[in-house]
């Protein structure tokens, strides 16, 4: 008999594709013979469900609520008054019970714990389905983060540990999240490796150094800006380029501009994940600069293995999922957190000796296959079917 599953993102839908994550694994489970229903939220809803096509894999995504803030007309997020999301909380719990029942959902699975997720982990019966979640990030420490108040962050990151244990079972993304999850399942991030694009490497002009993912405030690239600003006179021979966009692009190239930058420094803006594994593609080097707090040991990067599969070298931060995945001059290039500097210094060092980049990227090209797609899917597939 076919299996037939509910999956709810609560990372919201702002004219890009589903997430990854929830993408990847809806589709290896139509693969798999189950019958897949794909529900989000997006800023822009106003009061009735609409369906939309996801881009990337096909699916048909059902948008059946608006998110805790509001996009402005210059692209600025306005947060919604809490009573106010509150109210459309519980619609969207109505509307989730209402599908899950119209699809004959033997299995809801909530993904993330933003407010939205927690929300319908709260208050969703676990009968007659089960009822899942995956813990994808921390979501708490991104909100302090990147500004919020601290209060609302203590409660936050209460009832981000706590809800989801209600669940018939919780699958998490890091050891750090497995750790807060004690009967969780560790379901790693994944990609299809496949679908990268052999490395391309020019032999003439500057060593290429990528730094890939969303631009917000907890991901430290003014921070490393401005450290290679002040290291100027040794970056010869070196170009970096920051893929991507986020809440911090314009702060990024106010900063890059303010400090001379630009003729090393290059900012794409905003691009479609095929774009960012073409760019990689043709990168020598790769850089994940973390702290050690919880926001960085909790969440598993993607850009990590999107480095290993697209053959870069890596200069990453020795905490979180880095530590746990990399090994230090095998994997990739290990520099204690927060210390930037550091982290540069292997870069340069990367920058200047060919051989040494060349070994890491074969090295993590062989790692890279036990995160393939098919492979974690399947567990993650067993983990939903397991008993609990």
């Amino acid at each position: 008999m076919n299996r037939s599953i509910l999956i709810f993102c609560g990372q919201p839908v702002v004219g890009v594709p589903i997430g990854q994550r929830i993408g990847a694994f809806g589709a290896y489970l139509r693969r798999q013979g189950w019958h897949v229903h794909l529900a989000s939220l997006d800023p822009r809803f106003e009061t009735d469900p609409c369906r939309i096509p996801d881009p990337v894999r096909g699916h048909e995504v059902e948008i059946i609520g608006p998110t805790h803030y509001r996009v402005g007309a210059d692209g600025r997020r306005i947060r919604r008054a809490p009573l106010e999301y509150l109210a459309a909380c519980r619609q969207l719990t109505d509307r989730m019970r209402e599908r899950a029942l119209q699809c004959r959902a033997d299995t809801v699975l909530i993904s993330t714990s933003l407010p939205a997720s927690l929300f319908l982990a709260a208050r969703l019966p676990r009968r007659p389905f089960r009822l899942c979640m995956d813990v994808d990030d921390w979501s708490a420490g991104q909100f302090t983060a990147a500004g919020g108040g601290r209060l609302m962050g203590f409660l936050y990151g209460w009832m981000e540990r706590w809800i989801p244990r209600r669940s018939c079972r919780v699958t998490v993304c890091s050891k750090e999240l497995a750790s807060i999850y004690p009967d969780s399942v560790y379901i790693p991030n994944f990609l299809r490796v496949s679908e990268a694009p052999a490395p391309v490497r020019s032999k003439e002009g500057p060593v290429r150094v990528a730094f890939a993912g969303t631009v917000t405030a907890y991901q430290g690239h003014e921070a490393l800006i401005r450290i290679l600003a002040r290291r100027r006179a040794e970056l010869k021979g070196m170009e970096m380029v920051i893929l991507g966009g986020g809440d911090e692009l314009p702060v990024c190239r106010r900063v890059t501009h303010e400090l001379g930058m630009e003729d090393i420094i290059r900012i794409t803006g905003p691009l479609s994940r095929p774009a960012v594994l073409e760019a990689l593609s043709g990168m020598e080097i790769g850089v994940l600069p973390l702290w050690e707090d919880r926001v960085n040991r909790a969440r598993f990067p993607l850009k990590l293995l999107d480095y290993l599969a697209c053959g870069c070298a890596i200069a990453a931060s020795d905490t979180g999922m880095a530590r746990d995945v990399l090994r230090d001059r095998q994997t990739a290039m290990l520099s204690p957190a927060g210390d930037f500097n550091r982290l540069v210094d292997h870069v340069l060092e990367l920058v200047r000796t060919p051989e040494l980049r060349e070994r890491l990227s074969l090295s993590g090209r062989e790692l890279i296959r036990r995160f393939d797609e098919d492979r974690v899917c399947a567990d993650w597939m067993q983990a939903l079917e397991g008993p609990k």
